[in-house]
């Protein structure tokens, strides 16, 4: 029998996105917060090929990011999304 982590290591991402989606707008924040940060982990996600929450990897991430900014024409689409390798935003 699989542990509840195993579940949910093993669950589509999307799903843990949609919930995340649902807990923004039940805690209050505005639609458009929410849609932009949806929008964001979304691509990130996309753009790192994650599947699943243990296809996650911070170095992935990073990387993925750096390439964005290296190839962006406009320096504030570079900015907009910023994560720290120590899992800050």
């Amino acid at each position: 029998m699989s542990t509840t982590y195993e579940h949910h290591a093993r669950a589509p991402i999307a799903l843990h996105l949609d919930a995340y989606r649902a807990h923004l707008l039940g805690k209050g924040d505005t639609a458009r917060h929410v849609r932009l940060t949806a929008s964001r982990i979304g691509k990130v996600m996309a753009g790192c090929f994650f599947a699943t929450l243990a296809d996650l990897d911070a170095a992935a991430v990073s990387a993925w990011l750096a390439g964005r900014a290296a190839t962006s024409t406009s320096t504030a689409a570079g900015r907009r999304l910023v994560i720290d390798p120590r899992g800050s935003v």
